[in-house]
This record gives C-alpha cells, structure tokens and sequence, in this order.
C-alpha cells in the first residue's frame, strides 16, 4: 500500500468515527428525552424503537452540534361546567325529589333533603355542577323519571 492508500484509510477512519460520535450523541438526546418521558417528541423527531434520532440538514463534516430540540406545549382547556338545578312545583311530592336526588345525583338522604327543602323555600336548588354533556344528560335522565310518575317536576341547566 502506498502514501495515498494509507491517507484514504486514514480520512475514512475519520470520518466514520466523526459520524459514530454523531449517532452517539443523538442517542444520548434520545435517552434523555425518553426518561424524561418525552417519547412522543423524540418519536416525532424520527427515533423509532431506540433508533438514534436523524435531524434533516445535518453537516456531518463539523464537530459543532447545534441543532435544537423544541418541544411543543400543548395548553389544555377545560370543558365550560353547569349547574344542573330543579325547580319548585306544587304539585311533585318532596319525598319523590328525594328521591331523584338520591337516585341521579348521588346525594345521602340528608343531603338530598337539604336541597329538597332549598327547591321548596327560595324555587330552586342546585343538585351540581357538570360538563355540558352530563349535565344536560341528567336532565334529561330527571325529567323523564318524573313524567314516566306522573310528576311536572322540572330540572334545568344553567352555565356557571
């Protein structure tokens, strides 16, 4: 082998271990970001299943690394809640709305006649406080009750 060979080998050899040093600091970054639970970013980055990550337009000649890992934060709202109230009739039984409170608001019987006694004194009362959906579920749920034992009990939905 000559001069040149040796030269050839040499620069390879260099090169090899410039772009080894490289998969080893990605999987470094990758590490980090996964103990610190971060998998969905260094998935998204392109490490798949342990694979080193590979950053689009890296220059493998240079030792200087200055690529950024951003991560993305995600600002989660929380659903708008309302109060599910009954309305005060003269005509409903006060067991019965009891008993409604009982049975769909998970209210102990003191509790429930407390809010019984609150519907017949001031009109109405709040049973609780729901996501549009369940909220409006329960009034449903209650209306149908009290119309299947012949009662015009009344529940509304009110946003808080």
């Amino acid at each position: 082998m000559g001069v040149h060979a040796n030269r050839t080998i040499l620069r390879s050899a260099r090169v090899l271990s410039r772009e080894t040093a490289g998969q080893m600091r990605e999987q470094k970054v990758f590490q980090r970001l996964k103990s610190q639970g971060e998998d969905q970013i260094a998935l998204s980055l392109g490490a798949k299943n342990g694979a080193p990550i590979r950053m689009a337009g890296r220059d493998r000649d240079t030792d200087h690394d200055t690529r950024v890992v951003v991560k993305d934060q995600v600002k989660v709202q929380r659903p708008p809640l309302y109060g599910v109230y009954l309305i005060n009739d003269d005509f409903t039984p006060m067991e019965f709305v009891v008993s409604i409170l009982e049975k769909y608001f998970n209210k102990d019987h003191v509790a429930a006649t407390d809010i019984m006694l609150k519907v017949h004194n001031e009109g109405r009362g709040l049973c609780g406080i729901y996501p549009y959906e369940i909220a409006e579920t329960k009034v449903t749920l209650v209306t149908e009750d009290a119309r299947q034992n012949g009662h015009p009990l009344q529940c509304v939905l009110e946003r808080t």
